[in-house]
């Protein structure tokens, strides 16, 4: 079959007036497509090319989709995407690639990153669940091959139960909420497992009830907080244990002695 410059389109077998393999051409002369046809579309094991001739995706097709194994690359021979297929989108297993180097490795579902999966994106590496491209359910979070996190996310916010770390430490566990942290939460001192901090917590910060404790685990402070401050009823501790007030509150500041 020819272009109407006389140039060859399509070079191939056919059945019945319909073509069964061959070889596709673009007009420039570039191969367009090698493999199967059925009923005049791609089908199984063939190459797809872009029209300066690099293979755009080589893999299985279905009724000229991409469907079941195949791998798909950028116009410089660099592969962007390897795995599963189905009605030309990513679905199932797969790898995708980035300047030549893995960003995540996983399971997806129409074209978006859904089930488990690994991130890799500059210095973060997340492992866990993911649902419409985001982190979402359950995952750990690394910084600097470090640990940073255990514990749910949603829409890629940490949000419901948690761990904060720092040094391989637990520098917090609780709840959050859009990232921060919401409820009640434990904060620990830095390197340590003496609890800073039991109780509430708003916005990042200390409000509702909670107890502050010295680093010797006795109590500092237990009462009533508001923006990481004492605020209405509260009583304050030495560094015995001995009462040394106990009252009201207001932003860190006693109203009466």
């Amino acid at each position: 079959m020819f272009y109407d410059n006389g140039d060859v389109k399509i070079n191939g077998t056919w059945k019945n007036d319909l073509l069964v393999n061959g070889t596709e051409f673009w007009e420039n002369g570039n191969f367009k497509y090698q493999g199967c046809f059925k009923n005049d579309k791609y089908f199984g094991n063939s190459t797809i090319y872009y029209d300066t001739g690099i293979i755009y995706y080589t893999g299985h097709l279905l009724e000229g989709y991409k469907h079941g194994y195949g791998i798909m690359y950028d116009n410089s021979s660099n592969i962007l995407y390897e795995g599963e297929w189905k009605n030309n989108m990513k679905s199932g297993y797969g790898v995708l690639y980035e300047n030549n180097k893995i960003i995540y490795k996983g399971t997806f579902k129409n074209d978006l990153k859904s089930g488990k999966g690994q991130l890799y994106t500059n210095d973060i590496y997340y492992k866990g669940s993911f649902v419409n491209d985001l982190k979402d359910g359950y995952g750990t979070l690394f910084n600097d091959n470090k640990l940073s996190y255990i514990g749910m996310f949603k829409m890629n916010n940490k949000h419901g139960k948690g761990k904060l770390y720092k040094n391989n430490y637990v520098i917090y566990e609780g709840d959050f909420y859009n990232n921060s942290k919401e409820g009640h939460g434990i904060m620990y001192y830095n390197n340590s497992d003496n609890i800073l901090y039991n109780g509430q917590w708003s916005n990042d910060l200390r409000s509702g009830y909670g107890v502050l404790y010295y680093p010797s685990q006795i109590i500092l402070y237990k009462g009533d907080w508001i923006n990481n401050m004492a605020h209405n009823y509260g009583e304050e501790y030495d560094k015995k244990g001995v009462i040394i007030y106990k009252g009201e509150w207001k932003y860190n500041e006693k109203v009466s002695e």
